[in-house]
């Protein structure tokens, strides 16, 4: 759910750096129709001059927020994908360590705003 609320926000504020406000169907490709729905709400907040920058800079907090919680709570689910790979490198690699080395990636990473 975490990187379904993601993808919601990040396709509202590609569009508000875009100003693709026409482009609709372009930013909500990868939504769902609840989604979609939703994203046209708030594409009318972005449009609003009296709204724009508010809109904007929530979607973007709440962007930021959601790859945080994401990166963070896949850190245990990457390490142990990965886990054999670190151990190539680093003979005492475990998932503990693994794990927390994802953990920080997503710490350090915040705020990711990339679209």
């Amino acid at each position: 759910e975490i990187s379904d609320k993601s993808e919601l926000y990040f396709a509202l504020v590609w569009a508000a750096r875009s100003r693709l406000y026409n482009y609709k169907e372009v930013a909500t490709r990868n939504l769902d129709e609840e989604q979609s729905q939703k994203f046209h709400e708030e594409i009318k907040k972005l449009e609003n001059g009296e709204t724009s920058d508010w809109a904007h800079g929530f979607n973007s907090g709440v962007l930021a927020m959601s790859r945080l919680v994401s990166g963070i709570t896949s850190a245990h689910i990457m390490a142990e994908k990965t886990l054999d790979d670190f151990k190539e490198d680093d003979p005492e690699a475990n998932i503990k360590n693994v794990t927390e080395r994802f953990m920080k990636d997503a710490v350090d990473e915040f705020p990711m705003l990339d679209t």
